[in-house]
């Protein structure tokens, strides 16, 4: 299709499209699809696999809920860990619930709302979105299903967003 696009009129290249159409059908017909990856983790999240992720997500929110002093004052790093007697390895799996048992809720909402904020300034700006805004987005959205507040990309994601949160304001000078 994409092929066609860049050629010009589909009407003229509706032979052309037709052939890729079933140049495609006749090598995916040869592709053993059960041995690749990503048919397989998509297989085991329509089955309710989500690779304890979603068990490490609702131990965070029980863990705010049983620990009201988290999520007003948070509880510092690695919390969650020791909380859970859990190794280093196992973190809730989300940067935001990660960051509000850290720092608390009230914290939690201007650093939170300072990242979006940033983050509608990348998505909505007028002028061209650069290639480190595009490693920002992608970093983040990655930390929402697989992020911990100790990494290497976690906190100068979070400086860039804030960073890119501040407004402009104008003000009369008499």
């Amino acid at each position: 299709i994409l092929l066609c696009m860049l050629l010009g009129n589909i009407k003229k290249n509706f032979i052309t499209l037709l052939v890729l159409f079933f140049f495609l059908i006749v090598v995916s017909s040869y592709i053993n699809y059960e041995n690749l990856l990503v048919f397989r983790r998509f297989e085991s999240l329509f089955y309710g696999d989500f690779g304890l992720r979603d068990e490490l997500i609702n131990l965070s929110l029980n863990l705010l809920y049983n620990e009201p002093k988290c999520l007003i004052f948070g509880c510092g790093l690695s919390y969650f860990q020791d909380y859970y007697h859990f190794n280093f390895g196992l973190y809730p799996h989300n940067i935001i619930l990660e960051f509000i048992i850290t720092y608390g809720l009230p914290v939690g909402i201007v650093i939170l709302s300072l990242i979006f904020i940033g983050l509608k300034n990348i998505i909505f700006s007028k002028s061209k979105i650069l290639l480190i805004d595009i490693f920002v987005i992608y970093f983040f959205l990655i930390s929402l299903k697989s992020g911990t507040l100790i990494s290497l990309t976690a906190f100068p994601m979070i400086f860039y967003l804030i960073a890119k949160s501040k407004t402009y304001y104008n003000f009369k000078t008499n």
